[in-house]
This record gives structure tokens, sequence and C-alpha cells, in this order.
């Protein structure tokens, strides 16, 4: 079912709280990455955080608060992989 036939046709949707955590520090309390992560828990980090947060998956209304939360979780995830494999150097 799209997410908008979940609200149904004369329900409005109510935006989800977590989508208006819009800061990078709220998305990265969200992630809650760690020293300890490795390239895979950080590859499930980015999978776990997409099925709640993808645009794709999210009712049109709320897309561009869904849109924002992605890049910046790809960012910080992008940046910690980076991170990780700057320490293992």
């Amino acid at each position: 079912a799209s997410p908008e036939a979940v609200a149904g046709p004369d329900v409005p949707a109510v935006m989800p709280a977590h989508l208006l955590r819009l800061s990078e520090g709220e998305i990265a309390e969200d992630l809650a990455i760690t020293v300890a992560v490795t390239a895979e828990t950080l590859a499930e980090k980015r999978r776990h955080f997409a099925r709640s947060n993808h645009p794709d998956r999210i009712a049109a209304a709320f897309r561009d608060n869904a849109t924002q939360r992605m890049k910046i979780a790809d960012l910080l995830i992008d940046q910690a992989i980076r991170e990780l494999y700057w320490r293992s150097s």
C-alpha cells in the first residue's frame, strides 16, 4: 500500500514525529554512531534509517523532511566510514 493509502483518501496523514527531527545533532543521535562501529554496522544503520525515512516510503506531504533527513544521515554515515578507514590505515 502507498503511504497515502494508509491514511485513507479523506483522512489527512499525520507527520511521524521522527520526521520533525531535522538538525544534524538530532539525526546523529538517531543514528547512534559510536567509535565502535564497523563498515557492516554502518551499512546496517543506513538500511535501518532508510526503512523509516526514505522519501519514497513517506506520504507526499512529508517528503521534503524525509529527503533532508536522508541527506544528512548519508553525510554522517559517509563521514563515519571515512573516519573508520582513516583509523585503520
